[in-house]
């Protein structure tokens, strides 16, 4: 059950090819039974027979490992498809990943470029850049990964490709596919599907914690967003504005109030495609409530109704529908994230978020 049809996950495994074989070698890189790392490498030069010796490029093969990852960052996910290392004579060794995108967004185009970096097991890090032809909503393209180091990646192992900035909710993908951070968006169940609030029945379609706010944006390290799909039914006798009367409670009582999209329902009328978004501050695990709070009670009298729904540990690890998890949830699909299309990358400007009330 997702927002806006269900996030995708796919968990297919990429296989990294490190390294373009040497020029000249006799020996094909790809028919190796056994993938090897080089101890010290070595080059082969090849110069064309019109060119000058400044122009003679080297190439080096490298070492060939298994990675796999999936991941969600800023109204996109990913998947690891392949990576080449290559070094050149006279310059940086580079690690170039290939990377599967989707743009999960319903409308617009936008590119994929988030931060990248990858740290290896002493905490040594490496900058790199993200670069994708810009991808219309709800379709798939090709986004590629470089980073350079004079130090060389003859080895992955203890390798991790970090995508987003510190401050933010970063996917942390290991090169070894283990214990891997994917923010792919946790399915949640509230304790009921349906909530009748004096006159007016609100049926929940889809609940979900992910990482991405309702304009695309990724959330806050310490931040998680929830994100609500519902239709209304209006059976009172004047308009009714369900769209600004969601809030969620956490298990120690603080209210977020939930930012809504979609129009007023006139008496006797439905609505379907109710949006609701709520970025939530330093969530807490345990019995979170859903509450519906509105003026079209009698009279005008307040109305309220409510039902609970559970965040453990783990949904909130950002860790739930990876490759490593213990529950890999299938949610192949379309996204529940809705963004605004008129920044044409994954990184825009502006946007609303909800705030966090003592209540």
């Amino acid at each position: 059950m997702n927002r806006g049809r269900i996030l995708a996950a796919v968990s297919m495994a990429g296989v990294v090819m490190l390294g373009a074989g040497a020029c000249g070698n006799d020996t094909d890189a790809k028919s190796e039974s056994t993938p090897t790392t080089p101890t010290t490498l070595t080059t082969d030069t090849t110069g064309a027979s019109n060119e000058s010796a400044d122009t003679t490029t080297t190439a080096v093969s490298g070492a060939t490992d298994e990675v796999s990852g999936t991941g969600y960052y800023g109204g996109f996910s990913f998947e690891l498809s392949e990576s080449e290392v290559v070094v050149e004579e006279g310059v940086d060794a580079e690690l170039s990943i290939s990377v599967d995108v989707k743009n999960l967004r319903e409308s617009g185009s936008q590119v994929f470029s988030p931060p990248v970096s990858i740290e290896d097991d002493a905490g040594t890090g490496v900058s790199g850049s993200a670069d994708s032809d810009s991808i219309p909503g709800g379709s798939s393209g090709k986004a590629t990964f470089v980073f350079s180091s004079s130090d060389g990646f003859d080895d992955l192992e203890g390798w991790t490709l970090l995508v987003g900035d510190s401050g933010e909710a970063r996917v942390e993908l290991p090169l070894d596919g283990s214990d891997q951070v994917s923010r792919t968006p946790v399915e949640l169940e509230p304790s009921d599907a349906e909530l009748s609030v004096d006159d007016v029945d609100i049926t929940f379609v889809s609940l979900e914690a992910q990482w991405s706010d309702s304009d695309g944006y990724q959330v806050g390290k310490d931040e998680v967003a929830v994100m609500l799909e519902a239709s209304a039914t209006n059976n009172t006798d004047s308009q009714t504005c369900v769209r600004d009367a969601v809030s969620f409670v956490s298990p120690d009582g603080d209210t977020t109030a939930a930012y809504g999209v979609g129009d007023c329902e006139p008496a006797g009328e439905s609505s379907k495609g109710l949006m609701f978004s709520a970025v939530i501050e330093q969530p807490e695990a345990g019995e979170w409530t859903l509450k519906v709070v509105g003026e079209w009670g009698t009279d005008g009298a307040e109305a309220s109704g409510e039902v609970t729904f559970e965040l453990t540990e783990e949904d909130l690890s950002g860790t739930m529908g990876s490759d490593s998890g213990e529950d890999e949830s299938d949610t192949s699909g379309s996204s529940t994230t809705t963004a605004k299309d008129d920044e044409a990358t994954s990184t825009t400007e502006g946007g609303e978020k909800s705030t966090t009330t003592e209540g």
